[in-house]
């Protein structure tokens, strides 16, 4: 989505995005998700074990050659790192 530019900070998409929490019954509040999403240690490795497990199967070789999730969790810690 970033490489499309994307803007997570659109307001639209942040009121969009705390609905899902909500509905999701997940808190709203955004500075829950400035790291890791909210997620502590064991649920990222387990996400990371899942994505193995589940994704990579049946993601091209060319895209699981280059998605790396530690990538992707870091820009999102540094998209989501000042949401208020």
């Amino acid at each position: 989505m970033l490489k499309v530019g994307f803007d997570f900070k659109d307001l639209e998409f942040l009121e969009i995005f705390k609905r899902k929490l909500a509905e999701d019954n997940f808190a709203a509040d955004l500075k829950n998700y400035r790291y890791h999403l909210g997620h502590n240690k064991e649920e990222i490795e387990n996400m990371k074990s899942r994505l193995e497990k589940e994704l990579f199967p049946i993601l091209p070789l060319k895209e699981k050659n280059v998605f790396k999730i530690q990538d992707v969790l870091e820009e999102l810690n540094r998209i989501f790192k000042d949401f208020e």
